[in-house]
C-alpha cells in the first residue's frame, strides 16, 4: 500500500517533496487516508465511487452512512485492511473524504498527521480552531495548503476522541476544498470561524 501511497502524492500538484529523502512509514489509519482520500482529490482516476467497487469494498446502508457523511448526502464504504482492522471511508457530495477508525492509537496518528503533513505538503498552514474543539476528550487540528487567496484550497483535519464511547471513533482524518472566499476570510482574519 505505501508504494501506492508514495506514487500518488507524487504527483501531487501542490506537492513539495525535499531532493532524495525517503517517505516516512506510518501507521495504519494514516495509509488507509492517504491511499484513499488524496487519490480522490487529484482525480488520478481513483474516484472512490468508482474504485470501491473494483476493490470489492462494501458500501454501508442508507440508515448507517448518514453517520460517517455528518448527515450530508454521499457514500460510505467498509475497508478491511486485516483480519483485526476495519475503517469506514466515506466521500460527500461536496468531495469531502473522510476515514473512521474505531480503534486506534490516538498519539501516533497524530504524530503521523503532522509526520505527512510536513513532508508532502507544503508550505502548510495551521487553521486557528474554535477552543472548544481543543478540549476536552475530542481534539482537532487542521492544516491548509498553497494559502493562495485566488483559489480553493486543499485542507487537512485529524480529529481524535478519547471518550472511550461506544458511540465514537477514535480517529477521524478529513479532506475538503475551502472555497477562495473562506481562505481570504481567514488569511484576514486569522480565524477559521
Amino acid at each position: 500500500m505505501q508504494i501506492f501511497v508514495r506514487a500518488t502524492i507524487a504527483v501531487l500538484a501542490m506537492c513539495s517533496l525535499t531532493a532524495g529523502a525517503t517517505p516516512p512509514t506510518y501507521d495504519e489509519p494514516t495509509e488507509i487516508f492517504l491511499n484513499y482520500c488524496i487519490p480522490h482529490f487529484i482525480s488520478t482516476g481513483q474516484e472512490l465511487d468508482q474504485r470501491m467497487p473494483r476493490e470489492g469494498r462494501r458500501m454501508l446502508s442508507e440508515q448507517v452512512a448518514p453517520s460517517f457523511l455528518e448527515h450530508t448526502p454521499g457514500k460510505a464504504w467498509l475497508v478491511r485492511a486485516s483480519e483485526t482492522s476495519m475503517y469506514v471511508v466515506s466521500i460527500a457530495d461536496d468531495r469531502t473524504c473522510r476515514v473512521y477508525a474505531r480503534e486506534a492509537d490516538r498519539d501516533v496518528a497524530w504524530s503521523n498527521f503532522d509526520k505527512a503533513s510536513s513532508f508532502y505538503f507544503k508550505p502548510l498552514v495551521p487553521i486557528p480552531l474554535p477552543p472548544q474543539e481543543e478540549s476536552g476528550p475530542r481534539r482537532t487540528k487542521g492544516l491548509y495548503f498553497g494559502a493562495d487567496p485566488k483559489k480553493s484550497t486543499p485542507v487537512m483535519l485529524i480529529t481524535t476522541d478519547s471518550s472511550g464511547a461506544k458511540d465514537q471513533f477514535a480517529i477521524r482524518f478529513s479532506m475538503y476544498f475551502l472555497v477562495r472566499e473562506d481562505v481570504e476570510r481567514i488569511l484576514k482574519t486569522g480565524k477559521a470561524d
